[in-house]
């Protein structure tokens, strides 16, 4: 079961319903993994691994993603201590941890699971439509022609969130930064798959990833995951 941070604020009500995003997510998760939230808009101690100058909402950002992170490390029966960022802005996951964070301007979500568990991507949206005038940065022509012609401003903010989830989740084998067009994702009713356009060794083009997407919580949701 999901769990909540302790120790924090009270939550606003509004946080309080987002309990449906962590439902959600937690379906998805393979055994091993464990998941737990925290609101990114609470006042809370400073972590000391927030990045130095860091506005305060960043600050407040950053730590509730390290809180959310401990949690769902405790649930999972592993010891997560610290976690700062690397020089690629990526955590820094301890020996025989793995994990991802996600949050939104309302909500942050964190899965940790044992390394041996494989990599995993989370990406967490607002349930809007997505800036046409982003369309040609993220989407590949065969997902801008894959857009329905109702709301297609929704789906093509599915097919950012599972871009990111599925980018997030190779990282930690490819080490590499690449854009939006190196991955062609193709969706699925509650599913998706996120499939190379070009090298990314140990990747080749034709690999893919795949994944689970959704709507709850005022979110678009992504969990992407790519095996050992």
């Amino acid at each position: 079961m999901p769990e909540q941070d302790g120790g924090a604020a009270p939550a606003p009500p509004e946080y309080l319903g987002k309990e449906e995003a962590q439902s959600l997510v937690a379906r998805w998760l393979a055994p091993g993994f464990a998941l737990a939230a925290a609101d990114p808009r609470a006042d809370a101690p400073h972590d000391p691994d927030t990045p130095p100058g860091a506005i305060p909402r960043r600050a407040r950002e950053f730590a509730a993603g390290r809180r959310a992170a401990r949690a769902a490390a405790r649930q999972a029966g592993l010891v997560l201590d610290r976690l700062p960022m690397g020089e690629d802005r990526a955590p820094l996951w301890p020996a025989g941890v793995t994990g991802t964070i996600s949050h939104s301007d309302r909500l942050c979500l964190a899965i940790v699971g044992p390394a041996s568990a494989g990599a995993i991507g989370l990406d967490l949206e607002p349930e809007t439509p997505l800036d046409p005038l982003l369309w040609d940065t993220i989407l590949n022509p065969s997902e801008r022609a894959a857009l329905p012609r109702d709301e297609p401003g929704r789906a093509a903010m599915v097919v950012f969130a599972a871009k990111e989830a599925a980018y997030k989740a190779q990282y930690p084998r490819t080490r590499r930064l690449f854009g939006f067009h190196d991955l062609e994702v193709t969706l699925m009713p509650a599913t998706f798959r996120a499939t190379f356009t070009s090298a990314h060794p140990p990747f080749v083009p034709g690999d893919a990833i795949a994944g689970h997407w959704g709507r709850a919580g005022g979110h678009v949701i992504a969990l992407a995951a790519v095996p050992l």
